[in-house]
Order: C-alpha cells, then sequence, then structure tokens
C-alpha cells in the first residue's frame, strides 16, 4: 500500500499557509518566522526604517581548507624545484615563478 505524507508549514501569527520564511536578528539572538506573504509584508514594514538607517552586517566566509591533491601538487612542485637549483623553505606558499617554471617545463 502506498503513502504520501505532507507537511504544510503555517503562518507562525494566523495559522494560515505559510508562504515565506522571514529570517531576523536582534542583538545576539536570530529568529525565523513562517509567514504569508501579507505578515511578511506587515514584518518588513515595521523594520524598514531601522533597517534604513542601520549598517548591514556579513560575516566571512572561511578561507576553504586544501584538498589532499592540492597538497600533493605542492609537494611535487617542491621536489621538482629543488632537483632544479631552487632555493625554497619546506613550508609555506610556493613563488608564483616557481609554480609558472614548473607548469611550462
Amino acid at each position: 500500500m502506498a503513502k504520501k505524507f505532507s507537511v504544510e508549514t503555517l503562518d507562525d501569527f494566523t495559522g494560515e499557509a505559510a508562504e515565506r520564511t522571514v529570517v531576523f536578528g536582534f542583538g545576539a539572538r536570530w529568529f525565523e518566522l513562517d509567514l504569508t506573504e501579507v505578515n511578511a509584508a506587515r514584518i518588513e514594514g515595521l523594520l524598514a526604517d531601522w533597517m534604513d538607517r542601520g549598517r548591514e552586517v556579513t560575516t566571512e566566509t572561511p578561507a576553504a581548507s586544501r584538498t589532499a591533491e592540492s597538497r600533493l601538487r605542492s609537494a611535487e612542485i617542491r621536489a621538482w624545484a629543488r632537483e632544479n637549483g631552487w632555493d625554497l623553505a619546506s613550508r609555506g606558499r610556493l613563488p608564483n615563478d616557481v609554480v609558472d617554471a614548473f607548469d611550462n617545463r
């Protein structure tokens, strides 16, 4: 026997079917409200004057971690560079001219 389940998100104020989720922060806390378009417009209207005068805060995206493939490539470039007379540190960023020379060998 087949079964079908569905989830209906309801407006947190009216109990009607919600059309949007509104996310906002105040102080150090963040909130989500599931709302109809009418109620979403209401809260946006209430906050509009404050938002117009405030500064938008964005979070920085953390730097991507290196992959095993990029570590292997760096090790390969270092080994090649040392064999070809380049004086390199064992750690840290590879100079662009060394990488270019390796790529164009």
